[in-house]
């Protein structure tokens, strides 16, 4: 229970920062925000915050000891299509974040091969990048929106399982190949991107180098996606199994944190969304009190 206290008291901040640059980008549309990384970055950020609540509500609290008796004595315990979208959700997710941190990666190592068309280039394939990142996990966990799925005790605490109906590749399979994959593309990308930049950093704004730097952080979590995946794959361990959540508390919250501390102009724009949240709060309640005073008045 301490632990998804600390979690949830974690998420309000992170979740925070990124809905204040939503509302920025959705809003006033700034110069900083309006580019290829911020949209995919949101995007990215959009799929954090519903796979950390989707993990929280069907993952983390029924896995609360008081809970797991309860839970495990209930229709939920059995083959059930209550369960389905939850436990197909909890896969599609990952690859969805997944996807985006790819994309993030190779659109930074882009912006440095690419200096000259870079910015036309992106125009393009931004709005196929993002179907992309939506579309190709379906791909991927499909079959399990059809499939019923259950609670099991699994390493002193809850899991889900699920009964296939389609005859499709085993869950742990897909996972080891896609995070390997992806492990490979964003550290290449990552590696490319880094080796130019050390080429060519003078020709950098200090923005740019902290978008850099975000967009390497953020595809960490796609190592530790992988390793973890790979380990489990091979020896199942219920250490690892326990303390998975915190690889998804890294995927969901690091990329807040990284971007508020590493952007000057991030904090600029969180800055006055505030500070106009704050005006506009203050010229309605200066009107309510200038509307009072005239009522009483006329009474």
């Amino acid at each position: 229970v301490s632990q998804i206290t600390i979690e949830t008291l974690l998420a309000i901040p992170s979740f925070s920062i990124y809905i204040f640059l939503f509302r920025s980008y959705l809003k006033r549309r700034p110069r900083i925000l309006n580019d290829s990384f911020f949209t995919l970055y949101l995007v990215s950020a959009a799929l954090s915050m519903v796979f950390f609540f989707m993990n929280l509500i069907f993952m983390r609290i029924p896995g609360i000891g008081i809970l797991c008796d309860p839970i495990m004595n209930s229709p939920l315990s059995q083959s059930t299509y209550i369960l389905s979208f939850p436990y197909f959700a909890l896969y599609y997710l990952p690859y969805a974040m997944i996807f985006s941190n790819i994309a993030i990666s190779l659109n930074r190592m882009c912006s440095v091969l690419f200096v000259v068309d870079f910015v036309k280039m992106w125009v393009y394939i931004t709005p196929m990048a993002v179907l992309l990142i939506f579309f190709l996990p379906l791909s991927l966990s499909w079959h399990l929106i059809i499939s019923p799925a259950y609670y099991s005790d699994v390493a002193n605490g809850l899991g889900m399982n699920y009964d296939k109906v389609v005859n499709y590749p085993k869950n742990s399979m897909i996972s080891l190949i896609t995070y390997l994959s992806s492990a490979g593309i964003v550290t290449l990308s990552t590696l490319i991107t880094a080796l130019r930049m050390t080429q060519m950093v003078k020709r950098h704004k200090k923005s740019e180098v902290s978008l850099l730097l975000v967009g390497a952080l953020q595809s960490f979590g796609t190592l530790l996606m992988a390793a973890h995946s790979l380990h489990m794959y091979n020896h199942f361990s219920e250490f690892l199994y326990q303390k998975r959540f915190v690889i998804v508390d890294y995927q969901c919250f690091c990329s807040a944190w990284t971007l508020l501390l590493l952007s000057a102009n991030v904090r600029k724009e969180i800055r006055r969304s505030l500070l106009n949240q704050l005006n506009k709060t203050g010229t309605v309640k200066s009107s309510l009190g200038k509307g009072h005073s005239k009522l009483s008045i006329n009474d």
